[in-house]
């Protein structure tokens, strides 16, 4: 297998830069009876998990959609643990948020 990144949207279409250029902002028209569009919990780790089960020599992963912090910290220390879970002995070099 090819090496790859991943560009994540966690916060899909409710970033608040609304840049003019944007593809990605009428998908949320897509969910209309939802206000608030977030990643859960249980797709991160399944996401983690499954890109980490990959063959590779190193992972990257670019959290995309305005404001990262629009997740919130926990979100973030949640991808970190994820990571540690699944990942190799390796995962004890990444960063932590405490």
């Amino acid at each position: 297998m090819h090496p790859f990144s991943l560009l994540v949207k966690p916060t899909s279409a409710d970033c608040n830069l609304a840049c003019e250029y944007c593809f990605y902002l009428p998908k949320k028209n897509l969910y209309p009876e939802t206000k608030q569009h977030r990643m859960s919990d249980s797709v991160l780790e399944r996401l983690i998990k499954t890109y980490i089960g990959t063959q590779q020599g190193s992972y990257s992963i670019c959290w995309q959609g305005g404001e990262p912090t629009l997740m919130g910290t926990d979100f973030f220390s949640k991808a970190i643990e994820f990571q540690k879970k699944h990942g190799s002995a390796r995962a004890s070099l990444l960063p932590s948020f405490e």
